[in-house]
């Protein structure tokens, strides 16, 4: 064996023709697994395989020799620690011979992996040969334990979604990463009879009609596109480890984003865009001073400084400093870097603000809780951030309506103050909440929109933090705020589906500690 060629041998306990059908099928693989997978043992066909316990390949068949031989061009090869080999540049070769034992009643199988470049090699023969073969071998090993055991029962994957159309299903699962859409009723009778665990023959019988063929196609189908995987001891599916760790709706939606492109001017045509500029919700604004901005810092300051603080001394912000916050952080671009974008052929208006927007779509909007005695000369109640003109829009005054909000930031449950700290010093003064004017983002981005939405809050507020940092105040961002979205939605007249909450940014002055509230934020 040359140091470009790694290679595995085991024995299976049934002839060669049972033991090439099982090496064929995504069904019967999918079961060695404990993962997913998908073939076509066609010439060209695609090869995709999840192994739940050590990791995924991505292949194209090269060879196919009838219970005989299968060759493999691999583009990728990745164990779950993160190791492996891929995406390739030029795919190596990995060779699958089964053949009889010397009595014909089992078979050989013999796995040989063949680098094709230099590098490959020098994978081989550095960490490959520690690890691959205990994988590769531990993988064979089970392939003859599924076999032995016979055929695998099957149960609908708890990561499966379905929406149902006028004519046809949208079946996919967050495991698998691919969808596809089911009109017939009988292979839709037949996804049904895995509500409770079988095998694909019992399946077969209980959908009572049908080319059997047909069926057995299907479920094929059904296991390449991990909607159905092998039942675990208990009834349950997808018992592998990492795969575990996901919850079906954050697996499907990450599938969904990473996958399946972005829908570039998805409701071009369709419908006209939310403008760049929010409409007012009110009459009454209050502008804020100019001129304030933060100290002229270096950004290795303001990232060593930025920090999580909660807690804060009860002395109102300075309209300045809230300025100084806004200015620095949100605030649409004057001139020349607003019209960047603005070109006769792009479909509506732009702006420009100081953070990442995906397609400069700048969908986020800001509502200030402000509390009483939170910031200067400016009543308890809810504002909104006008980025255009640098000003507060106010929506609607009174504590009884800020204050129960500002109290639960105070009992989140990821909020643990010094014990020393008194309960006062845990209520901000000030809680900024982000929503998005979702149709912004969705006009040109559809199925990836809601990813995007929250990339840009995420850059949002790390500005926001280092803005903060610059202007020595505390802040903090929460993942949740109970009460905040039900008080915009009721008392701002917001449509929570049209400009949902995706956000929250508390922020004051340090407790315990002097701050300088920065350069032109006088207190």
């Amino acid at each position: 064996m040359s140091e470009h060629e790694a290679k595995v041998v085991t024995k299976v306990p049934v002839d060669a023709a049972r033991a090439f059908r099982a090496l064929t099928s995504s069904v019967e693989q999918a079961a060695i697994a404990g993962g997913a997978a998908s073939i076509d043992p066609v010439v060209g066909g695609d090869v995709r395989y999840r192994d739940g316990r050590l990791g995924r390949v991505s292949a194209k068949v090269h060879e196919i020799v009838p219970e005989r031989r299968l060759v493999l061009l691999v583009h990728e090869l990745a164990w779950l620690d993160g190791w492996g080999l891929g995406p390739l540049a030029k795919p190596s070769r990995l060779a699958i011979d089964v053949e009889p034992d010397e009595i014909g009643r089992a078979s050989v199988v013999t796995l040989r992996h063949e680098a094709a470049t230099d590098d490959q090699a020098r994978c081989l023969t550095r960490e490959w040969r520690r690890f691959y073969f205990a994988s590769f071998q531990m993988h064979l090993e089970r392939w003859a334990a599924v076999l032995s055991a016979g055929a695998p029962k099957l149960a609908i994957s708890r990561f499966a979604a379905f929406r149902w159309g006028a004519e046809v299903v949208a079946a996919m699962s967050g495991a698998g990463g691919r969808y596809f859409d089911v009109a017939s009723p009988v292979v839709l009778s037949l996804l049904n009879t895995f509500t409770t665990p079988r095998t694909p023959s019992e399946a077969v019988d209980a959908a009572g009609h049908g080319d059997r063929g047909a069926l057995r196609d299907a479920i094929d189908a059904f296991v390449g596109a991990a909607l159905l995987e092998p039942a675990a001891a208990n009834g349950d599916a997808n018992d592998a480890s990492q795969i575990a760790r996901w919850e079906p709706h954050d697996l499907l939606f990450h599938q969904i984003a990473a996958q399946f492109g972005n829908g570039a001017w998805h409701h071009l045509g369709h419908r006209e865009p939310p403008p760049a500029v929010r409409p007012p919700l009110s009459t009454t604004f209050f502008p804020l001073p100019e001129g304030a901005t933060p100290p002229d810092i270096s950004l290795g300051a303001a990232l060593a400084e930025r920090s999580s603080n909660r807690e804060f001394e009860r002395r109102p912000l300075s309209l300045r400093t809230v300025s100084a916050l806004l200015g620095a952080s949100a605030r649409n671009a004057q001139g020349a870097l607003a019209e960047r974008w603005n070109q006769a052929w792009m479909p509506g208006k732009y702006v420009a603000r100081p953070y990442a927007s995906g397609g400069a779509r700048y969908s986020s909007e800001l509502y200030l809780f402000v509390g009483e005695d939170g910031v200067e000369a400016t009543p308890a109640g809810i504002y909104r951030y006008c980025p255009e003109n640098h000003r507060l829009e106010q929506l609607t005054t009174g504590r009884s309506i800020v204050d129960p909000v500002l109290g639960a930031v105070s009992s989140e449950s990821m909020i643990r103050p010094p014990a020393d700290t008194p309960d006062e010093n845990v209520i901000p003064p000030l809680l900024i909440v982000i929503t998005s004017r979702f149709g912004r983002v969705t006009f040109k981005y559809g199925g990836v929109a809601y990813d995007l939405v929250l990339k840009e809050t995420g850059a949002l507020l790390q500005t926001l933090y280092l803005v903060t940092a610059a202007l020595g105040l505390a802040g903090c961002a929460l993942g949740a705020v109970p009460g905040a979205s039900r008080a915009i939605v009721r008392h701002c007249s917001i449509n929570p589906l049209a400009e949902p909450v995706v956000g929250y940014y508390m922020v004051g002055l340090p407790y315990g500690r002097a701050s300088s509230g920065g350069a032109g934020a006088k207190r």
